[in-house]
């Protein structure tokens, strides 16, 4: 974790060769001062902001209905709660 503010943003760093940061936003399109701001700020911390992609967030969400469907798969229980099967004793 670089920054965070909690109601804004978070940036984090995924690499410790700084080949990997994420912009995270609360708000879906934050638009693109935001993300010339924060790059600019990373290059404080020595990332270069010309390689720093975007992602794109066009995603759709999920209804109540789907999100309930999706957490009753078999399996997300435990994947949730980090009850993974052992590799080694089966």
């Amino acid at each position: 974790m670089i920054a965070i503010d909690y109601e804004n943003f978070s940036l984090v760093s995924g690499a410790k060769d700084k080949s990997f940061i994420q912009i995270y936003s609360r708000t879906p399109d934050p638009g693109p001062e935001f993300i010339e701001k924060y790059k600019n700020y990373l290059a404080n911390f020595g990332y270069d902001p010309s390689k720093i992609k975007d992602t794109p967030q066009d995603c759709q969400a999920l209804s109540n209905s789907q999100l309930a469907a999706m957490m009753s798969m078999p399996g997300m229980q435990r994947a949730l709660t980090k009850q993974f099967p052992d590799p080694f004793t089966s």
